[in-house]
């Protein structure tokens, strides 16, 4: 299946994860009938909206030694057809990691 990664990539303090949170918020706004599978919600979030049969999966922490590659292999296995996350540490970093995961 194919699957389309958006990622924000860039340094610490830089409002990468207020942007995801606010993407799923308006995401919230502007589909009433949303079904919401929240994972995560310490603060940064885990989930998985589906909008017309479409997944998409969304996740803000993306600091080394995060939970993403995890959120990335649950991601895979619930069939999403976006990713939304975010990398602290650059482009290269996480396309192994997404190497990794598709790979399992």
């Amino acid at each position: 299946m194919k699957k389309t990664i958006i990622a924000l990539i860039g340094p610490g303090g830089q409002g990468k994860s207020s942007t995801i949170k606010l993407f799923f918020e308006l995401l919230k706004a502007n589909y009433p009938n949303l079904k919401i599978k929240m994972i995560n919600e310490d603060g940064d979030i885990t989930v998985i909206v589906e909008i017309n049969a479409i997944k998409i999966g969304i996740e803000s922490q993306g600091d080394p030694q995060s939970r993403l590659g995890k959120s990335l292999k649950l991601f895979v296995k619930e069939e999403c057809s976006f990713i939304v996350e975010l990398n602290t540490l650059s482009a290269k970093h996480l396309l192994e990691l997404l190497e990794t995961v598709m790979n399992q």
